[in-house]
């Protein structure tokens, strides 16, 4: 093999999350691919790479603080409460849950943990 392929595979292996991810996403987070209706627990930095690997399409990162980051943009901002709900509802409802119009989140650790319960559940 000649060096330089050895390089640059050697340098593949060396991305981590970090050089991937905004430093900024506090975890755990919730991982909304814009094309699905289903969302994603994401315990790590790490855990959310697995997840981003067979993506196609806009990703967003919605983090511990509330934060809703792009994957595909530079762009964050805090997403609204009325917003995770609909995503959850939304979610929920793929996974064939009943009563999703009843389901309501008081605030983003609430989502996470919902999100989490429902993955587990599975």
């Amino acid at each position: 093999m000649s060096e330089s392929k050895k390089d640059h595979e050697a340098v593949d292996s060396s991305i981590t999350a970090s050089a991937v991810l905004p430093d900024a996403i506090q975890w755990p987070a919730i991982v909304k691919f814009e094309r699905d209706q289903e969302l994603a627990f994401a315990r790590t930095a790490t855990e959310c790479l697995s997840l981003l690997a067979n993506c196609d399409g806009p990703v967003f990162v919605v983090d511990a603080n509330g934060i809703k980051h792009s994957m595909d943009h530079a762009d964050s901002s805090a997403i609204s409460l009325s917003e995770l709900t609909l995503w959850i509802r939304d979610h929920a409802a793929a996974l064939d849950q009943c009563c999703v119009s009843k389901i309501h989140v008081r605030n983003v650790a609430d989502a996470i943990s919902f999100v989490a319960q429902l993955e587990e559940a599975r």
